[in-house]
Formats: structure tokens, C-alpha cells, sequence
């Protein structure tokens, strides 16, 4: 009976995601996908798929998109706790890329599963310090972990007065669903840029960034990401 129930509000909500914020949802999933098209794009030149060290982390890379997928797939549904923590594992994870591909010793120990994926916090904010990487990993640290006011306000009281497991989706009351998405976007995004940037010699034509290292002025897919950060702030101040 529960799971059922727990089925039917899910449905519900992706109906009602769809209806109001579903040109939203289709762009961020086009973010991923561009970015999942670098990363198999550097998969498919035969001298990275030879390097090991490459090989792996662009692996790491393509697994943090499909984590995004599903941070997208369980937003439509209601399940917002749930992203919240995987938006930090990937956060995590990201940083550890970073560092990775520039410290050997890092690399080792992250083969080993010696290596503690919160530790590549501080290197990333150097290497990307306009992408605001603290303030992204500390926010995520206190909302998906700490007993905070914000915690119970994730609960529904249903109209049998029960606690549901699952919040209707309410347009007007949508500020969470709208930070997730820009949150995905913002991580999947990146994703391929960090992934490219360690093979780029090995590419005919790179997608993010110049032969040496400089970033491309303006990637297409950023006008996707203009639009979608656009249209959420409208929507936020309109709530």
C-alpha cells in the first residue's frame, strides 16, 4: 500500500515538474549530454584510452554525469534529500578529479581507495576560483547533512494528517526544485570541463578549452547555461 501511494504522488509530481518547469529540466539534461559527449569525445583518441591515469578518471567523470541524470530524474519525482546528497558526493568527487590529474600521489592513493574525496576541497578552489566551490561544498554540507530547520521543512503533512514521504510539487513554491536545477547544471557543466582539460593534447579539436590550456572563450553550451540561469533567477524573484 505504501508503495503504492509513495508511486502515485511520484507520477503526480513529474506531471506538475513538467507542466511548469519542464523547458528547464530539457536544458539542463542538454548540459549533460554536451558534457557527456567531451568525455567519450576524449574517450574515442586511442592515445587516452592507452593512459591509465586518463582512463580512469574520465571513467570517474562519465560516472559523475550519470549521477546527475539520476539528481534530475529524482527531482521530477520529489525526492529532494536525496539530491542533496548526491549533489555533495559529486562535489566531492569532481575535486578529487582535479587534483588528481595533477598529483600523482593522489592518484595512487585514490586507485587504492585510500584517499578521502573531501580533501581535494581546497585544491579545487585554487585551480576554479570563480566556480565557488567552497561556498557550493559548505552549503551542501550543512543542508544534506546537519539537523537543521530546513530538515523538517522537507516533510508533508498530508490531508489525512500523515506524514508523506514526498512533497506534492507546488509552482509557487518552488525555490528548492530551481537551486537543484542550477546546481546540476552548474556541476555537469563542469564535469566536462575538468574531464577535457587533462587530455586536451591528445585532441584534434577540444570543446572547452585551447591547445594550451586557455579556456575557449564562449563553448556553445554556455549559452544553454546563460538561459537556464536566466530564466531560474526570473522565476525566483517572482516566488
Amino acid at each position: 500500500m505504501m508503495r503504492h501511494s509513495f508511486k502515485k504522488i511520484a507520477v503526480n509530481n513529474s506531471k506538475d515538474f513538467e507542466e511548469h518547469l519542464g523547458d528547464l529540466l530539457n536544458k539542463t539534461w542538454e548540459v549533460i549530454r554536451v558534457s557527456s559527449l567531451v568525455v567519450d569525445n576524449c574517450l574515442k583518441v586511442k592515445s587516452v584510452r592507452d593512459n591509465k591515469k586518463y582512463l580512469y578518471l574520465l571513467m570517474m567523470s562519465r560516472n559523475l554525469l550519470s549521477d546527475c541524470c539520476c539528481c534530475l530524474d529524482a527531482l521530477e519525482r520529489g525526492h529532494e534529500r536525496t539530491i542533496l546528497n548526491n549533489l555533495r558526493m559529486i562535489l566531492e568527487d569532481l575535486c578529487c578529479i582535479i587534483e588528481a590529474s595533477e598529483n600523482e600521489k593522489v592518484y595512487a592513493a585514490l586507485q587504492h581507495g585510500e584517499y578521502q574525496a573531501s580533501r581535494s576541497i581546497s585544491f579545487a578552489i585554487k585551480q576554479y576560483p570563480t566556480q565557488d566551490i567552497g561556498g557550493l561544498y559548505g552549503m551542501l554540507s550543512k543542508t544534506s547533512h546537519h539537523m537543521t530547520p530546513g530538515l523538517f521543512a522537507r516533510q508533508w503533512v498530508n490531508r489525512d494528517g500523515l506524514m508523506s514521504h514526498i512533497k506534492p510539487f507546488d509552482p509557487n513554491r518552488s525555490l528548492a526544485q530551481l537551486d537543484i536545477l542550477l546546481m546540476v547544471t552548474h556541476f555537469a557543466r563542469l564535469v566536462g570541463e575538468v574531464a577535457e582539460k587533462f587530455c586536451v593534447d591528445e585532441l584534434e579539436v577540444p570543446y572547452f578549452w585551447t591547445k594550451k590550456k586557455n579556456r575557449v572563450p564562449s563553448p556553445p553550451i554556455n549559452i544553454t547555461v546563460c538561459e537556464i540561469a536566466e530564466k531560474i533567477a526570473e522565476k525566483m524573484l517572482q516566488q
